[in-house]
């Protein structure tokens, strides 16, 4: 009985980490295909999560995702967040300083 309990728990922390990184890569296919909406409630979600708020590549996502609102022509996108450009540098500044760490 302990094997079995102990197999899923592994399995839902297994689930819940993926999850995660399916948000990040959700986020990256949504703002290629030009959804930025969709794309910010991804990014913003996987940025602040445990299992991926120290990983570059959520940062990195984070920063593009947050450049792309700033630099939409659209109104109603660069409504989304007014201080899309901050966010835009704060990612990439985060995402250069967890590279950093990880060298």
């Amino acid at each position: 009985m302990k094997r079995i309990s102990l197999l899923v728990g592994c399995m839902v922390l297994s689930l819940s980490v993926l999850a995660q990184n399916s948000a990040i890569n959700k986020a990256d296919r949504f703002r290629k295909s030009g959804d930025l909406a969709q794309a910010k409630e991804n990014i913003d979600a996987a940025v602040v999560h445990e299992k991926t708020m120290n990983e570059g590549k959520a940062w990195y996502t984070y920063g593009q995702v947050y450049e792309d609102i700033f630099n939409a022509e659209d109104p109603a996108i660069k409504a989304l967040d007014e201080n899309a450009m901050d966010k835009a540098l704060q990612g990439y500044e985060k995402a250069m300083e967890l590279e950093d760490e990880s060298s």
